[in-house]
């Protein structure tokens, strides 16, 4: 499986080695506020939803990574793509101690360069929880674009969307990147998701405000 290297980020693979890290994060009631219901996971509910982690890559072919510093190896959260009733999901989570450094945005980026060129992805969606306003500032911040107000497993959300069209959406382009600007993504992320009902471990949301 394949692992990315950002500016400051390194996003690997998680393994059953990373209950203590994923537990730390679903413990905290910050972390949390806009996942799922907004309760903290206890360490046996966040094993289950570690294996669903793992377990996607497998049956999808792209999923989520933990997202550990490039400099000093600590993990600082997670996020990817996952599968949202079929449809390519973005997502990310980030520990407090993280917040408000970009890298939300950074891994998202990341996230959506890899459905479009190596997973050939026609549209990415992503959803946030209508207050969790410094989510979609993200998508905002990305050029994204809204969609439709939904429902997905009995919580409202605001759905934004990204197409793999051509010269669309620039602002996530990095002028750098001559790949990118050949090909244009139109984009649209996810700010929320991990969990969307409680003990629903295919489901996502986001609470990190970069």
């Amino acid at each position: 499986m394949p692992e990315i290297e950002t500016e400051r980020l390194l996003l690997r693979m998680f393994c059953p080695d990373d209950l203590d890290n994923l537990a730390g994060l679903f413990s905290d009631p910050e972390v949390m506020r806009y996942v799922g219901e907004g309760n903290t996971v206890n360490r046996e509910e966040t094993d289950k939803a570690l294996q669903s982690i793992i377990k996607h890559w497998e049956t999808h072919r792209f999923g989520r990574w933990a997202a550990v510093d490039s400099v000093t190896n600590e993990f600082v959260g997670f996020g990817g793509l996952r599968s949202l009733l079929g449809t390519p999901e973005v997502v990310y989570h980030f520990a407090t101690a993280h917040w408000g450094k970009g890298l939300a945005t950074e891994l998202a980026r990341a996230s959506l360069r890899f459905g479009f060129e190596e997973r050939s992805f026609d549209r990415i969606v992503a959803i946030a929880k209508p207050k969790n306003a410094a989510s979609i500032h993200v998508m905002e911040k990305l050029g994204m674009h809204y969609e439709m107000h939904a429902s997905y497993y009995g919580i409202d959300v605001i759905q934004f969307h990204c197409e793999n069209l051509s010269a669309l959406c620039v602002k996530i382009i990095p002028p750098q990147n001559k790949t990118w600007a050949r090909n244009g993504y139109c984009c649209s992320l996810l700010a929320m998701f991990l969990f969307a009902a409680p003990n629903s471990f295919n489901n996502s949301s986001t609470a990190d405000p970069s």
